[in-house]
């Protein structure tokens, strides 16, 4: 499978770089889609089996991450989210363990030590492990691809409605 290095850009430039957007970002559009191809020290994207770019991100999920108050502190797991800006698609695989039963899984947008809204809903992994995709606009794929740390998966469950384990994206 393929590999292909990104710099950071701007949210029209990963647009542009996976064949999303053609001519709404302006003259710089262009110059933007030219630097995806620049070498870089992290590889991010990936040409899936239809031919569409992906983007792989990561996150530990532990209980002190959580915030505003610290989640399970026993709680531990991981999250793989692969985005398709193509198919508008965000796909998961969420594990977790020593934690109570999940009720209920997100990507959010916020930075590390804050709570921050709901922008994707996950299925929560209630028998240790969840694995799907569901829709996301390709707009949001964009950012959160130029900006993994502003977003975080959480799990939660009935004694940690705030959340029992959460991890920041990263690449």
């Amino acid at each position: 499978m393929p590999k292909f290095q990104l710099r950071a850009m701007s949210v029209c430039g990963v647009l542009l770089a996976v064949g999303v957007l053609a001519g709404a970002c302006g003259s710089d559009s262009k110059k933007a889609a030219s630097t995806t191809t620049e070498a870089s020290t992290t590889t991010v994207a990936s040409t899936s089996a239809n031919g569409n770019t992906t983007f792989a991100l990561s996150a530990n999920l532990t209980g002190a991450a959580e915030a505003p108050a610290p989640g399970d502190v026993d709680g531990s797991g991981r999250a793989k989210i692969t985005l398709d800006p193509a198919k508008g698609e965000a796909c998961y695989d969420i594990t977790v363990a020593n934690v109570d039963t999940p009720t209920a899984a997100h990507i959010h947008k916020g930075p590390a030590g804050t709570a921050g809204n709901v922008v994707i809903g996950l299925t929560p992994p209630t028998q240790g492990k969840a694995t799907g995709c569901v829709p996301a606009d390709p707009v949001l794929i964009a950012d959160i691809v130029a900006n993994p740390a502003q977003y975080y998966v959480n799990v939660h469950n009935a004694a940690y409605e705030k959340g029992a384990v959460r991890g920041q994206l990263s690449k």
